[in-house]
């Protein structure tokens, strides 16, 4: 594994434990279809929660959450109501992304952007 990779997988850890800690109960990780991966999926009450976790060591190429384009967008949308369909879940639903930062101080840094990416919009 490279060492981005293993550093991606530290974020998803990170990103999960922080969500556990907030109330969520995680169901999945790296769940993947045909459009794309969920990075965690996630539930709590009634509503079901698509993450997705953006990591980075410093800000030299913007905030890990600006790296969702449109096309990223597009294909957790898509795998998100995949998942929906797949699992016939009736309950309400929300795709969230969590930024995770490992600043050069070994100060970790979490943000959390609830409801984050809309399907229409």
């Amino acid at each position: 594994m490279s060492y981005k990779q293993s550093f991606g997988k530290w974020g998803e850890k990170t990103a999960a434990d922080y969500l556990v800690s907030k109330g969520l109960l995680i169901v999945e990780q790296n769940w993947r279809c045909s459009f794309g991966e969920i990075d965690i999926v996630a539930k709590k009450d009634n509503t079901w929660t698509f993450v997705e976790v953006k990591t980075r060591k410093n800000d030299h190429y913007g905030f890990p959450e600006e790296a969702i384009t449109h096309k990223k967008r597009t294909h957790l949308i898509n795998s998100a109501v995949f998942y929906i369909d797949d699992h016939q879940i009736k309950e309400e639903w929300r795709i969230d992304i969590v930024s995770v930062r490992r600043m050069s101080n070994r100060e970790i840094e979490i943000e959390w952007f609830q409801d984050a990416i809309k399907e229409n919009g």
